[in-house]
């Protein structure tokens, strides 16, 4: 072989090594990006059962809230709490949902705490106002966030 034929070769088989590798690579993107959209969407869904469970509590607890009583509801956020601290939610949601899941995040803490205090003591006519105000306004939230 001659040096001609060298370089033809030399040159053949680099090209053929840089498309299949890649060829190779542009495969592996699209498969971690497939997997990574499919991981989205099981933590949203999971979300999303989890925040309808919730605003069917918050249904339930506007009206059953009166004055000397003391409703015992217990909310979860275990999905909604580990979706906040995915990268995934950071990555791939939008903003706005993203600052909706904080807000019902701590706002259900908040709920939850306040009904802790109030067991067994009941509400005042004013804290179920103002409860009932709270519950709404959680609820709104977990509708548009939904």
């Amino acid at each position: 072989m001659n040096w001609v034929e060298q370089s033809i070769t030399a040159v053949v088989t680099f090209l053929a090594t840089w498309f299949g590798v890649n060829l190779a690579f542009r495969k592996e993107l699209r498969r971690a990006d497939r997997t990574e959209r499919e991981q989205f969407g099981d933590m949203l869904h999971g979300v999303r059962v989890e925040s309808a469970s919730n605003h069917a509590i918050l249904a339930n607890l506007e009206r059953d809230l009166r004055p000397d009583a003391s409703p015992a509801f217990v909310f979860r956020t275990d999905a909604l709490k580990t979706a906040l601290a995915s990268p995934l939610m950071y990555q791939r949601a939008p903003y706005s949902l993203i600052l909706a899941a904080d807000h019902v995040s701590s706002g259900l803490g908040l709920l939850g705490n306040l009904l802790g205090v109030a067991l067994g003591r009941g509400f005042t006519a004013r804290g179920v106002a103002e409860m009932r105000i709270r519950v709404a306004a959680m609820r709104d939230i977990i509708r548009v966030m939904q």
